[in-house]
C-alpha cells in the first residue's frame, strides 16, 4: 500500500513537472497536450483526500518549476535576504497549487457521484479553474500554446477556455486509452461520447487549418504602419526615481529615442509602463512633452502615476494612466488601469474591512499602494489607426480585453505598455508575452506589447510573432506592422462570456447531480438499517 502511494506521488509530481514545462519554455508546447495523464492515473480509484494530495503535489511542482521567479521578484520588491524571500515563495507556491489539487478533488469526487462522464468531467473541471480560480498572477492552461499556431486558431470562436477543454478533453483521452481498455470505456454510452469528443478534436483543428491560412493570405495583404517601439530597460527602483544622466523629466531618455524613430519613419511610438515622469502632476512637463509631440507630428502613447490630493489633509489616490497625444501633441482622454494586481496596488475587501489593508501594509510595506481602478475603457482615433490600450497586468484576462473590443473592431490596435524590471532576469516576462499574445487571435487584431526591460513584441491576428525585441537592452526599434483599417473583430470578442457560461452550467448541472445522487443514497441507506 505505502509503495502504491509513493508511486502516485511521484506519478502526480512528474504531472506537474510536464505541466510547468510548456510555461517555462514556449518551444515545449506539446508537453501540455499529455502532462495530466500521470495525475489522472494516480487518481484512478484514489479517495478524494488522496485526490487532493496527488492534485496538491503535481501543482506545487508545476509552479515551483515554471513560476521559480517569485522569489527574485520578492528579494527586488522587498530587499529581503533569499532565505526569508524563498520562505514567501513557498506561500506563493502552496496557494497556487490549490489550483490543481481542487481539480484533482472535485474530479474525482464528480466522478464517483455524478451521473456525467468522466471525459465531460475533467474538461469542464479544467476549464471553469483555470478560467475563474483566484491567483495572483493569473494564466491558463491554453496560454502555454503561443508556439502552437494551428491550435490557437479557433480561440476566436470560443477563447482560451475552449482551448482548455480540448487540451484537458486530449488528456483524457489518452489516459482512458493508455489505462482504461476495460470496463466502463466499452459501453454503449462511452464510445459515443469519445466518438463525439474526436469529431469536436477533428473540427477544431480543420476550422483552425482553414483560419490559419485565411487569416495568412488576409494579412499578406496588408499595408504596413511604422510602429516605434521604446525600451528604456531601467531598473526597478522605489522612491524618487533618478533621471538618467543628460536628460530631464521634461526631456526624458524616451523622448531622444522618440525623435530618433520618427527621423526614421515612425508614424506611431509608444513608450511602456516605467518610472514615474510626473506628466499628470507637474504641467511643466506636461507642456514640455506635449510640444516635443508637436513638433515631431507623430502621436504618442505613454504610462504615468497620477497622485491626486482628495483633501485638505494632503491624502491621494494614486493612478495607473495611458496617455495618448494626437499628431498635434493634444492630449487625448486618459484611459486608467482597471484590473490591479492583488496585494500590489491594491487589498482585496479593504472597503469592506480596513484591518486587512493594515495588515497587509504591515506584511508587503512599500510594495502595496492603494491604486484606484479606473472608471471605464477609452479608445483612440486617427486617421491612420485606431488604438486600445491596456496596461500590464490586463492583458491576461480574455474576458476583460474582449470588452474592450468594439463591435466594428475594424483597424484597431490592441496595445499593452508593462514593466516588469521587478522579475530580474528570469524567464516572468517571457511568460507575460506569450500568455498575453492569445488575446491577438481571440479578438483578431494586431497586438503591441511594450516592455520596459523587454521583449517587447507584436503578435499578429494568426497569432504569429511578427517581432520580438531584445531581453534587457534599452534602445528604440522600428517594427514595420501590418495593419489594415478593414479588418479585425471576432465573435469572442462580440461575445466573450458565453463559452465560459455554458461551462459553467455544466459544472453546475453535474455537481448538483453529484449532491442529488449522495443524497438519494443516504436515504436508501437509512432506510436499509431502519428495516
Amino acid at each position: 500500500m505505502t509503495s502504491s502511494l509513493s508511486f502516485k506521488c511521484v506519478l502526480s509530481i512528474v504531472s506537474g513537472l510536464l505541466l510547468g514545462a510548456g510555461f517555462f519554455n514556449s518551444q515545449l508546447y506539446m508537453l501540455t497536450w499529455f502532462a495530466y495523464v500521470p495525475l489522472l492515473w494516480a487518481l484512478k480509484n484514489a479517495s478524494c483526500k488522496e485526490s487532493y494530495v496527488f492534485g496538491f503535489l503535481a501543482g506545487l511542482s508545476c509552479y515551483v518549476f515554471a513560476a521559480y521567479w517569485v522569489v527574485d521578484f520578492i528579494v527586488l520588491i522587498k530587499r529581503y535576504p533569499f532565505g526569508k524571500s524563498f520562505l514567501l515563495g513557498i506561500v506563493f507556491w502552496v496557494y497556487s497549487a490549490q489550483l490543481v489539487a481542487l481539480i484533482a478533488m472535485l474530479f474525482r469526487w464528480l466522478s464517483l457521484h455524478s451521473r456525467f462522464h468522466p471525459l465531460i468531467l475533467f474538461s469542464v473541471i479544467t476549464a471553469c479553474f483555470y478560467g475563474y480560480f483566484p491567483m495572483l498572477f493569473s494564466c491558463q492552461l491554453g496560454e502555454s500554446q503561443s508556439r502552437f499556431t494551428l491550435a490557437l486558431q479557433a480561440i476566436d470562436v470560443v477563447g482560451v477556455s475552449g482551448l482548455d477543454v480540448l487540451i484537458a478533453m486530449v488528456n483524457y483521452m489518452l489516459f482512458s486509452a493508455l489505462f482504461e481498455r476495460d470496463g466502463h470505456r466499452s459501453t454503449g454510452r462511452t464510445k459515443l461520447i469519445y466518438g463525439a469528443a474526436g469529431c469536436l478534436i477533428l473540427g477544431w483543428f480543420v476550422y483552425s487549418a482553414w483560419a490559419l491560412h485565411y487569416w495568412r493570405d488576409t494579412i499578406a495583404g496588408w499595408d504596413h504602419l511604422q510602429v516605434g517601439l521604446v525600451q528604456p530597460n531601467e531598473k526597478p527602483e522605489s522612491g524618487r526615481a533618478k533621471v538618467f544622466p543628460g536628460y530631464s523629466r521634461a526631456y526624458p531618455a524616451e523622448m531622444d529615442m522618440t525623435e530618433r524613430l520618427v527621423a526614421n519613419g515612425a508614424e506611431l511610438v509608444v513608450w511602456p509602463e516605467a518610472r514615474y515622469k510626473r506628466y499628470f502632476d507637474e504641467p511643466g512637463v506636461a507642456d514640455m512633452i506635449r510640444g516635443s509631440v508637436a513638433q515631431l507630428k507623430t502621436p504618442l502613447l505613454f504610462q504615468d502615476m497620477e497622485k491626486k490630493q482628495t483633501n485638505l489633509r494632503g491624502e491621494s489616490i494614486l493612478r495607473n494612466g495611458a496617455a495618448f497625444l494626437n499628431a498635434a501633441g493634444e492630449p487625448q482622454p486618459t484611459y486608467y488601469k482597471m484590473k490591479r494586481v492583488a496585494f500590489g496596488e491594491y487589498v482585496p475587501l479593504a472597503r469592506d474591512f480596513p484591518e486587512l489593508k493594515a495588515l497587509a501594509e504591515q506584511f508587503f510595506g512599500d510594495f502595496t499602494q492603494e491604486i484606484e481602478s479606473g472608471p471605464g475603457r477609452v479608445q483612440y482615433q486617427t486617421e491612420k489607426f485606431s488604438l486600445i490600450p491596456l496596461i500590464c497586468y490586463e492583458v491576461m484576462f480574455p474576458e476583460f480585453v474582449a470588452n474592450a473590443v468594439p463591435d466594428d473592431a475594424r483597424g484597431y490596435i490592441l496595445i499593452t505598455l508593462s514593466s516588469n524590471g521587478w522579475f530580474g532576469e528570469t524567464i516572468q516576462p517571457y511568460q507575460h508575452v506569450h500568455s498575453g499574445a492569445l488575446r491577438a487571435v481571440e479578438n483578431r487584431l494586431p497586438l503591441i506589447h511594450a516592455l520596459n526591460n523587454g521583449p517587447s513584441t507584436v503578435v499578429l491576428p494568426d497569432g504569429s510573432f511578427f517581432y520580438e525585441g531584445e531581453y534587457h537592452k534599452g534602445g528604440g526599434y522600428l517594427v514595420s506592422m501590418p495593419y489594415s483599417k478593414q479588418d479585425g473583430g471576432s465573435w469572442f470578442s462580440r461575445h466573450p462570456y458565453l463559452f465560459s457560461v455554458v461551462m459553467g452550467f455544466i459544472l453546475a448541472a453535474a455537481v448538483v447531480s453529484a449532491v442529488s445522487s449522495v443524497i438519494v443514497s443516504g436515504k436508501a441507506n437509512r432506510s436499509f438499517v431502519s428495516a
